[in-house]
C-alpha cells in the first residue's frame, strides 16, 4: 500500500460515525486538557515553577493536593490555577510544611 493509499484510508475511516466528535468525547478530553493547561501555567509562572503537587479536575472544578513549603507558595499556586481559562473553582488540599504538626510522641 502506498503512502497516498494509506492516507486516503485514514481519511475515509475518520469520516465514519465511530470517529465523529461528540459531546461525550469533548467531555472526556476536557479535563486532561485543562490539567495540562494548569500545569503549563504553573511552570510558566516564576513563583510556582519549582512546585510539584497533584492537579485533578472535573468539569472545570480543580483540586490541588500535595505539600508546599510556605503559605506564600500556597497562595501563588491558587492564584495561578484560578487564572487559567476554563477553571470554574479551586479546592486546595495543599498542606504547608510549616503548619503540619508532628504526631504526638515525637
Amino acid at each position: 500500500m502506498s503512502v497516498e493509499q494509506c492516507a486516503e484510508e485514514i481519511i475515509q475511516l475518520s469520516r465514519k460515525p465511530d470517529f465523529i466528535e461528540t459531546e461525550e468525547s469533548h467531555r472526556a478530553l476536557s479535563d486532561p486538557a485543562l490539567q495540562a493547561s494548569i500545569k503549563a501555567a504553573l511552570r510558566a509562572d516564576p513563583s510556582t515553577r519549582g512546585l510539584t503537587f497533584g492537579v485533578d479536575s472535573e468539569g472545570g472544578r480543580v483540586r490541588l493536593r500535595g505539600i508546599v513549603h510556605t503559605r506564600e507558595e500556597w497562595k501563588n499556586a491558587t492564584r495561578v490555577v484560578t487564572s487559567v481559562h476554563g477553571v470554574t473553582g479551586v479546592k486546595s488540599e495543599l498542606r504547608v510544611t510549616a503548619e503540619i504538626r508532628a504526631p504526638m510522641g515525637e
